[in-house]
């Protein structure tokens, strides 16, 4: 009994000593923080392999498209000054389209997905030399196997003073991407003035894409054409009369040749043997 005593004795002298004791250190400052912003999820489609780049005015980043046009930025944080994201788009021939930008999305934004983002086609003319009814090409690339129209414009000047300029439309062209999103069209060029023209992406199931950038098809009008017939004529002309002037002049020389060795006929000699 005494020997129990004992020990609950010691048992609670131990707990009580501070040599004993649980030694627990609390820290003397603690700083809390936290995001404050977005971190979001963006997506959308574009040409396939292509480079998509974010850029806001405090926030940066580039992801690429895959083979079937789709992008992603996964959890991108987004501080919330920031007043819009902008998408930059270059495809894999170098081609860019126009910037598409989204307004920047609310504060303390963890569980958003933003999309789908359609980004416009890239285009160009694969040819410098344009002249009427002759054929141009023109190329670009979008998302695979979806319709692309491209839209005409021209301009139509009214009176010759004051100048008043009026656009008007011209009749759409409908192609269709392939499935590595390459598509082409001939341009027409039967009618006289220049005129522009940009394409978009119509996916049957997503929102119509943003224009591309718009081109300049600037035709010669038909008194730069006469300039450069008439200019033809006159050194087609200038050309021959040299040629007759130099063909008569060695006919000249030639016969005044024949008349200098008749004048002087060779002597011949004969010896009696």
């Amino acid at each position: 009994m005494l020997v129990i005593i004992f020990l609950l004795l010691i048992t609670h002298y131990s707990l009580l000593s501070p040599s004993y004791s649980l030694a627990i250190s609390i820290p003397k400052s603690i700083s809390i923080s936290a995001l404050i912003g977005s971190k979001v999820t963006i997506y959308g489609y574009s040409s396939p392999n292509s480079k998509v780049d974010l850029i806001a005015s405090n926030a940066q980043a580039t992801t690429y498209s895959n083979k079937f046009g789709y992008w992603q930025f996964y959890r991108i944080y987004l501080p919330s000054i920031t007043s819009e994201i902008c998408f930059y788009l270059t495809d894999d021939t170098n081609l860019t389209a126009p910037p598409t930008c989204i307004p920047n999305p609310p504060p303390n934004d963890f569980t958003s997905n933003i999309g789908p983002i359609i980004l416009p086609p890239t285009i160009a003319i694969n040819s410098e030399e344009i002249s009427p009814n002759s054929t141009v090409a023109s190329s670009g690339q979008s998302i695979p196997n979806t319709p692309v129209q491209i839209h005409f414009f021209t301009q139509q000047q009214n009176t010759p003073f004051p100048k008043t300029a009026n656009a008007y439309s011209l009749p759409n062209l409908e192609v269709l991407t392939d499935k590595d999103g390459l598509f082409n069209f001939n341009l027409p060029t039967a009618y006289s003035t220049s005129y522009k023209f940009f394409a978009t992406n119509h996916h049957p199931n997503l929102s119509p894409s943003p224009i591309s950038h718009t081109l300049n098809l600037s035709l010669p009008s038909f008194w730069q054409l006469y300039q450069k017939i008439i200019i033809s004529l006159i050194l087609f002309f200038i050309t021959l009369a040299l040629f007759i002037y130099f063909l008569f002049k060695n006919r000249q020389v030639r016969t005044e040749q024949c008349s200098v060795l008749a004048l002087y006929p060779k002597t011949l000699m004969v010896i009696n043997t």
